[in-house]
């Protein structure tokens, strides 16, 4: 009561500002409950949406290693000691002469054995000395050399002709379209002193003319004993062509053939039975077809003269056989002759031994060089 009296002067004041104070209060009841929904709404309008990354500020890339401070090289470890030179090989052994069939050059000196040196006994028909075609005679037939010896299983023939570079079996008088033969390659030994060889082969023509056609195996011996083997096979006038793709050793097994194919193309092919390597081709060539031949040579040079002839041993034919008008024929069949091969003084070099019983084989052993 006594509070009410003291607040009774400021009474007619209230009786105007209550009415004030009322409408403030209100007005600020208002605003604090309006103003933070319209703060946070205000805020979500005008936020600012984040930046794309397109629209980001790059980072700053870091520097390249190239700009940072290398570190110092280490010490260059120490340089190794030199190793000694390697010895000089050994200059290798000069190539032997090659062996290249003089052109225009087959059987030389082909003739009926000289009386002077050799016993007569028989005398076979035909010759070949004047260029003429031989005819009609069995191997084996003709005249003996007393000078003839082998070393051969089989014996030394009766010497039908003679020759300085070819010693063997050659038939003539007939067309011939195909040779065929093996033998084992021989073991030759040189002469201590210069450059030897000899070759062994089968052919067609050579005898009465001047093309041959040939196909075989050939040796070089150097003046140290070096031994070079080799196939090749030779159309002359052309000197012969090494088969370089096979390798021949002394003692292989060789099997070798010339067939016509058609008038003019040839195929020529030689097959080492031994380690099986071979070799074929086909090539043209203008045969006269006058012979057919299994030979033991000593060949020449590209001049023409002839290589010193090595001791080759002997060596051994077999399957020596040739085609006449369609019939294979044999030695025996084909009366083929043989040849001894002589030095300038008549002296035999090598000699053909008589046909083996299958008619198809003979041997040709060394005497001399």
């Amino acid at each position: 009561m006594v509070l009410f009296q003291r607040l009774r002067p400021y009474a007619r004041y209230m009786k105007h500002t209550l009415p004030v104070i009322g409408i403030v209060g209100f007005m600020a009841a208002m605003f604090i409950f309006f103003l933070p929904p319209l703060i946070r709404t205000n805020i979500q309008l005008t936020k600012v949406p984040p930046k794309t990354a397109k629209h980001q500020v790059a980072k700053a890339k870091p520097k390249p290693a190239t700009h940072k401070v290398s570190k110092p090289a280490p010490a260059p470890a120490p340089a190794p000691a030199p190793a000694p030179a390697p010895a000089p090989a050994p200059a290798p052994a000069p190539a032997p002469t090659p062996i290249k069939t003089s052109p225009s050059s087959s059987v030389s000196n082909l003739q009926p054995p000289s009386t002077s040196t050799s016993t007569s006994s028989s005398t076979s028909s035909g010759s070949t000395s004047s260029g003429s075609t031989t005819t009609g005679s069995t191997s084996g037939s003709g005249t003996s050399s007393s000078t003839s010896t082998s070393s051969s299983s089989l014996p030394a023939a009766s010497v039908d002709y003679t020759s300085s570079n070819w010693s063997g079996y050659f038939a003539s008088g007939a067309k011939y379209t195909s040779v065929n033969g093996s033998w084992v390659a021989p073991t030759p030994t040189g002469n201590g002193t210069t450059t030897s060889a000899d070759a062994t082969w089968i052919g067609i023509g050579g005898i009465t003319t001047n093309d041959l056609i040939q196909v075989g195996t050939d040796n070089t011996v150097t003046a140290s004993g070096k031994v070079y083997t080799e196939a090749f096979y030779e159309m002359l006038p052309n000197a012969s062509i090494s088969i370089t793709s096979m390798t021949v050793n002394p003692g292989d097994t060789i099997k070798a053939s010339i067939s016509e194919l058609s008038t003019g193309e040839w195929n020529i092919s030689i097959t080492d039975t031994t380690d099986g390597s071979t070799f074929s081709i086909k090539e043209a060539y203008n045969s006269s077809l006058s012979s057919a031949e299994w030979i033991e040579e000593d060949p020449s040079d590209q001049s023409g003269n002839l290589i010193p002839f090595d001791d080759f041993g002997s060596v051994a034919f077999s399957n020596a056989t040739t085609v006449v008008g369609g019939v294979m024929e044999n030695l025996v069949t084909s009366s083929a002759y043989n040849i001894e091969m002589v030095n300038s003084s008549n002296k035999p070099m090598a000699v053909p031994s008589v046909v083996g019983s299958d008619n198809e084989s003979f041997d040709v052993t060394w005497q001399s060089s």
